[in-house]
C-alpha cells in the first residue's frame, strides 16, 4: 500500500450520516504507521490548502490525516487534541468533526483498488470559508461542507497527523519530506 499527502497553500463534498464502520479482521498481523508533522506556522498562515491521499483503499484498512492542536507539546497528536479528520476505514470514505463527535461517511463502491482523496479549503478569520472532499474524482460530502464550516478548520490547529491501518508487506515506512510547495507524507 502507498500513500501520499501533499500539502500545499489551496479545499467540494455530498455526505451520509451515520456509524463508522468497523474494520473487519485481517487474514494476518494487522499494521499500523503514523507520523506527526508539526505545521504551526503553515496552518496559521494559511489562505488555501489541500492535502491528497493516493493509495490503495481495502475492506481491511485505514488511511487518515488528522488536524488539532498539540496541546501538551508532546509532539503527538491525541484523539482529545484532534478537531478533524478526513480519510478511508473499511471501504468508506469519511470526514470527521471529532470535538462534536459528528462522523459523515460515504460507500466507495468496490474495494482493493487505488484510490485519491483531496481535501481542500479556504482559510476564514473563524474558520474555513468554503471547503471540499473529491474521491476519485467525485465530489463527497456536498450538503456537510454546505453549512457554517468552524469545524473544518481552526487557526490554532499545529499539528496534522497521518496515519495508516491494516494489513500490507512488511517493511511500511512513514516518510515526511518538505520542499518549497509544503510538506509531503508518504506511508509505503
Amino acid at each position: 500500500m502507498k500513500v501520499i499527502a501533499v500539502t500545499c497553500a489551496l479545499m467540494c463534498a455530498s455526505a451520509f450520516g451515520g456509524v463508522m464502520p468497523q474494520l473487519l479482521e485481517p487474514s494476518h498481523a494487522d499494521t499500523e504507521v503514523w507520523t506527526n508533522v508539526p505545521c504551526a506556522q503553515l496552518l496559521s498562515d494559511v489562505r488555501e490548502f489541500e492535502t491528497l491521499l493516493d493509495f490503495t483503499g481495502t475492506a481491511s484498512n485505514c488511511v487518515q490525516v488528522a488536524f488539532g492542536c498539540d496541546d501538551d507539546g508532546n509532539g503527538d497528536l491525541s484523539k482529545r487534541e484532534t478537531g478533524l479528520v478526513v480519510g478511508w476505514r473499511a471501504g468508506d470514505y469519511f470526514i470527521e468533526d471529532v470535538k462534536s463527535g459528528d462522523r459523515f461517511r460515504e460507500a466507495s463502491g468496490a474495494t482493493n483498488a487505488a484510490r485519491r482523496i483531496a481535501f481542500r479549503f479556504a482559510a476564514g478569520e473563524e474558520g474555513a470559508k468554503s471547503a471540499s472532499v473529491v474521491c476519485d474524482g467525485a465530489a463527497k460530502f456536498v450538503d456537510v461542507l454546505g453549512g457554517d464550516l468552524r469545524w473544518v478548520y481552526d487557526r490554532g490547529w499545529n499539528m496534522a497527523k497521518v496515519t495508516r491501518r491494516g494489513v500490507d508487506s512488511p517493511g511500511e515506512i512513514v516518510l515526511v519530506e518538505s520542499d518549497h510547495g509544503g510538506l509531503k507524507f508518504i506511508v509505503r
